[in-house]
């Protein structure tokens, strides 16, 4: 993953002449996809401290997603409404899936 990030950013030149680059929707995709397999290896392997840190690494990447590129193009309040609903949903979601792979790690072991 660490190799193909670089590649993932599209240079941006502004007004005043200087360039910058910033994330492309694919590198997002591609951190995320790293953080799913990672919690599928923890399950595999029967880890559960790989299990909790893929699944944080993934939170932490839709966080970052959300906070570099939706919420500029949103309204203050209305990004943060959607903030607080994705974190309600999202969160309940993570910690559902969360659960049950290590349930699932659980049941191997006994």
């Amino acid at each position: 993953m660490a190799f193909a990030v670089p590649w993932l950013n599209v240079v941006k030149i502004d007004d005043s002449g200087w360039r910058h680059t910033e994330p492309r929707v694919a590198m997002y995709a591609v951190v995320a996809a790293a953080c799913v397999f990672l919690a599928w290896w923890g399950v595999r392997e029967a880890r559960r401290a790989i299990v909790n840190f893929g699944v944080a690494a993934f939170a932490l990447t839709v966080m970052w997603f959300y906070f570099s590129d939706i919420m500029g193009k949103l309204d203050r309040s209305l990004g943060l409404i959607v903030l607080g609903a994705l974190f309600l949903a999202g969160g309940w979601a993570l910690e559902k899936t969360r659960r049950r792979m290590v349930a699932s790690i659980a049941e191997v072991s006994a």
